[in-house]
């Protein structure tokens, strides 16, 4: 098991496309060099020790597939430069102490199929911006602190493609979805523990590929 921290001069591998160093016991912090890695697409350092903020020069990375930082010890804010890196395919940043809102900047990524914020202490609104999100399938964001369900609500038709929607154990307010066919696609959805009200939507038919939907409040 690899231990000790990620030295600065990793950002000198202006070569490296993949680095894994997931479940290992990794600690200190992610170096501000990670963003000269040029031509890095694929970055997991899940399941370690590391610890602080996550650093903004994280955007300048070059065109990365899938950035995975989950079940560390971040805290801070996600940098609204997260939404440089367009290309993303595959975020996930579960399982740290990250907290504040999630920037609307995300919505740039467009390409962005899988969005994993679960299990951190974020507040605020979700940005209305994921609905920019033309290729989401998977949003996971229960076990934070977020309110406001109005936002889910008015995410425009481009955001028809998703499969499943996790939100539970959240602190979401208002009525629950009155068009559940913007979705028609969607397979899961996720609602309890929230502080959600009114009344079951109308057109639960619209939900054609539903497998599972929990709405226990």
């Amino acid at each position: 098991m690899v231990s000790g921290s990620i030295p600065s001069d990793i950002g000198n591998l202006n070569s490296l496309q993949q680095f894994y160093l997931q479940s290992n016991s990794i600690t200190g912090l992610i170096p501000r060099t990670t963003g000269n890695m040029s031509s890095l697409v694929r970055l997991w350092l899940l399941d370690n020790q590391i610890h602080g903020p996550m650093p903004s020069e994280i955007g300048k990375m070059g065109s990365p597939f899938e950035l995975n930082l989950s079940n560390n010890d971040l805290n801070g804010s996600i940098p609204k430069a997260v939404g440089n890196l367009t290309g993303l395919n595959y975020l996930y940043f579960n399982g740290n102490r990250l907290s504040g809102s999630i920037p609307t900047e995300v919505g740039n990524m467009q390409h962005l199929s899988d969005f994993q914020l679960l299990a951190n202490k974020l507040t605020g609104p979700i940005p209305a911006s994921i609905g920019n999100m033309t290729s989401l399938t998977s949003l996971k964001l229960q076990s934070n602190y977020l309110p406001a369900m109005e936002q889910l609500l008015h995410w425009p038709p481009t955001i028809r493609y998703m499969l499943g929607g996790r939100l539970q154990n959240n602190q979401l307010t208002g009525t629950l979805m009155e068009s559940p066919g913007v979705y028609p696609n969607l397979d899961y959805l996720e609602l309890s523990n929230n502080r959600l009200h009114g009344s079951l939507p109308t057109d639960f038919s619209e939900y054609a590929n539903l497998t599972t939907c929990r709405i226990i409040i």
